[in-house]
């Protein structure tokens, strides 16, 4: 069984998050397509990844996204379907199979800053990014 599962691990911090816990940890990947050796989670098709393949020890690191602010402004209804309802359905079944997520949100949710952020600071996103990110912190924030 899978110790960790990087969702997204084709993304710029899902890479270095899959080579570094593969050298300890039994780790799979995802990518959209399901290619070179990843297993297939694509946030736009719901029955895409084979749950069968964690359980409640699983650590599910997600990082899958469109991270572009430009292309989230321009198409938002696109963007909303992959940052915000696919990746709550997936979120939402990794919790009923009792993972631990961890969800690589971003700095856009708080704006233009004037001072170092954390967890406490005040949530103002500026574009529809930072927005989606919001979102999804605030849906799961309280979950376990």
């Amino acid at each position: 069984m899978v110790n960790i599962l990087v969702v997204g691990a084709t993304s710029y911090i899902g890479k270095y998050l899959f080579e570094k816990f593969s050298k300890t940890f039994s780790v799979a990947g995802t990518s959209s397509k399901g290619a070179n050796g990843f297993l297939k989670l694509d946030l736009l098709d719901l029955n895409s990844f084979d749950f069968n393949n964690i359980n409640s020890s699983t650590f599910v690191f997600f990082c899958s996204a469109i991270s572009s602010i430009e292309k989230c402004q321009n198409d938002q209804t696109y963007a909303t379907s992959l940052n915000i309802d696919g990746t709550s359905y997936f979120i939402e079944r990794f919790l009923e199979k009792g993972c631990h997520i961890i969800f690589m949100s971003s700095d856009a949710i708080f704006g233009v800053a004037k001072k170092i952020c954390n967890e406490d600071s005040k949530i103002n996103p500026i574009s529809f990014y930072g927005e989606s990110k919001a979102i999804i912190e605030e849906k799961f924030k309280n979950s376990e």
